[in-house]
């Protein structure tokens, strides 16, 4: 299937509703930044296809890919400009039982990282093995339906999402070593759901 100039809008009109919602889940609820990293991702998945006629097998996780390279670049961008900023001392206005419960920012940005790792190679992975695997962990549909889907047998579909999620793991290990709590628990979390 490929997304041409002429379709593209109409792609996207399809699934905007669940990039937007995304879009402010990455963004941590914040709708101005949602709306901005919404409409840049947008742009961004719009001038890829005015470039080219893309060839896509899975408009909706191409869009949500093109959607996280975005707001890892903004909370990129909000972490530098942190940096840069020498601001040392800290807000007055914390409360402090709220402050132990939520990420660090640098948490998040690593987190959007490694999400951002993971899912380049799960949309690098053979088709035979992607499919199955991003219906059962993203759309979170179950083995028998994923095998009624793609006409095979529910153990056929298993062993395909367990050589997919084995092929990640090896990704995963594979990460710097600072980042292997925050990947242990994204690890844990797809072990669980399989």
């Amino acid at each position: 299937m490929s997304i041409s100039r002429d379709s593209f809008w109409s792609v996207w009109q399809c699934h905007s509703e669940y990039l937007y919602r995304q879009s402010l889940c990455m963004m941590n609820g914040n709708r101005a930044d949602a709306e901005e990293a919404f409409s840049a991702a947008m742009l961004r998945a719009c001038e890829a296809v005015h470039v080219q006629e893309l060839r896509v097998t899975n408009e909706k996780a191409w869009l949500g890919a093109v959607l996280r390279n975005v707001c890892v670049d903004a909370h990129r961008r909000r972490q530098r400009f942190h940096d840069d900023s020498g601001d040392d001392e800290e807000p007055v206005d914390r409360i402090g039982t709220l402050e132990s419960t939520a990420p660090s920012p640098e948490t998040l940005v690593l987190r959007d990282e490694v999400e951002s790792c993971v899912w380049e190679r799960v949309l690098a992975l053979p088709p035979t093995l992607r499919e199955p695997f991003i219906m059962r962990f993203q759309h979170d549909m179950s083995y028998g339906d994923i095998a009624h889907r793609l006409g095979l047998t529910n153990c056929n579909v298993r062993k395909r999402v367990q050589l997919a999620y084995r092929a990640l793991r090896d990704v995963l290990a594979d990460l710097k070593p600072d980042s292997r709590r925050e990947t242990r628990a994204i690890h844990n979390g797809m072990a669980r759901a399989s």
